[in-house]
């Protein structure tokens, strides 16, 4: 954890990996990730090279403070919303690294990684990208699709 993150947050980043862990979409990608012999760089959401004050990931960096703070006021209104924490968003954006999921898909991510984290959490289903029920935000649809009947055989989260 990077020493951008107060400590505080690298106690909220801990606890966010240790549910993100537990589940079994969050092992199996935390499971391959130590596989690789890679390193997951873990950096406060403020210091986004892109200035963007919110959860991201490219490579195996990732900018999350290990709470849901920076998108709980744009979520809120979705019906998945009220389930954003920590650890769906950590393994979202595990999903994105390339030791992890390696989804460059926000669709293909949401729906291989942080449906399945929802599902064994007891949360919704997130059945949509788009934020579309936040009357501050102008956004299009873009449904997220089922998994298919043989992923939910194979994989039961």
């Amino acid at each position: 954890l990077d020493n951008s993150l107060s400590n505080t947050q690298k106690d909220a980043v801990t606890q966010s990996i240790r549910e993100s862990g537990q589940s079994p979409s969050g092992g199996r990608m935390m499971s391959k990730f130590i596989k690789s012999g890679s390193r997951l760089n873990i950096f406060a959401e403020s210091v986004r090279p892109d200035g963007v004050a919110r959860p991201g990931t490219r490579g195996n960096d990732m900018w999350f403070n290990g709470d849901d703070s920076s998108t709980k006021n744009i979520v809120s209104h979705e019906p998945w919303g009220s389930s954003m924490d920590g650890g769906t968003i950590f393994t979202h954006e595990l999903g994105h690294a390339s030791s992890g999921g390696n989804y460059s898909s926000e669709i293909l991510n949401v729906s291989n990684t942080e449906n399945l984290y929802r599902a064994w959490n007891g949360s919704p289903a997130r059945n949509d990208y788009g934020v579309l029920h936040n009357p501050n935000i102008l956004d299009v649809s873009t449904p997220i699709p089922n998994r298919s009947v043989w992923q939910g055989l194979a994989h039961t989260y």
